[in-house]
């Protein structure tokens, strides 16, 4: 899936689909109403608190991991002059940054093993 995604990636029409104007109002009306849910921004953060322990619960060793990333990312948003909002994106990525690892065998973390191209592209 990896090969393909890079195949197409090479095409172009893929990012210009992307960066059009106009696509959130595109995907909004391919959403089913019935299914929406509203969250405001302390519940948006709870959320991908919330992912973040799941992502981090993979292995031991990254126990607590991405909320220390996220604390970092603040402190040095907060050093730089951020706004509130800019610090809270950052927050949010910085806790979502190994979000990757819920695509990998548990098996792979247990071990120990370092990742590799095949594991990768399974």
């Amino acid at each position: 899936m990896a090969a393909v995604f890079a195949d197409i990636s090479q095409e172009g029409w893929l990012w210009q689909g992307l960066a059009a104007e106009g696509l959130d109002a595109r995907v909004q009306v391919l959403e089913p109403s019935d299914l929406v849910l509203t969250i405001d921004e302390d519940g948006l953060d709870r959320t991908t608190a919330a992912f973040a322990d799941v992502i981090d619960a993979k292995s031991s060793f990254t126990s607590g991991h991405s909320r220390r990333v996220a604390f970092y990312a603040d402190a040095i948003g907060a050093r730089i002059g951020w706004t509130g909002s800019q610090r809270r994106r950052s927050r949010r990525g910085a806790l979502l940054h190994d979000i990757g690892k819920l695509g990998v065998s548990n098996l792979k973390f247990l071990l120990g093993n370092d990742l590799n191209v095949a594991d990768s592209l399974a």
